[in-house]
């Protein structure tokens, strides 16, 4: 079981693999940042570089969530370019 956590503040549970939810996300919208979490990126304000080629989700006022925010080293760049191709959709 996981979560869902939505901009508003509710919480929805889920019975999905991380992969069954990639499955049926828009990729160019959402992204697994982590072991454990995949993120919209219209929730992201921006990211801090940490060590080890990681960085830090920062997201918008308001919205919080009860899940690490730290995107692993092996995601970092993909996430930067999911990113980027989103705010150039803009």
């Amino acid at each position: 079981v996981g979560y869902v956590w939505m901009i508003d503040g509710r919480k929805f549970n889920i019975d999905l693999k991380m992969q069954e939810l990639a499955e049926l996300l828009d990729p160019s919208l959402f992204y697994q940042i982590n072991r454990s979490v995949m993120i919209s990126v219209k929730a992201v304000r921006g990211y801090d570089k940490v060590k080890n080629k990681q960085g830090e989700v920062i997201l918008k006022e308001g919205i919080e969530i009860g899940a690490s925010l730290l995107v692993s080293r092996f995601r970092f760049d993909g996430f930067q370019k999911v990113l980027r191709g989103f705010r150039d959709s803009l």
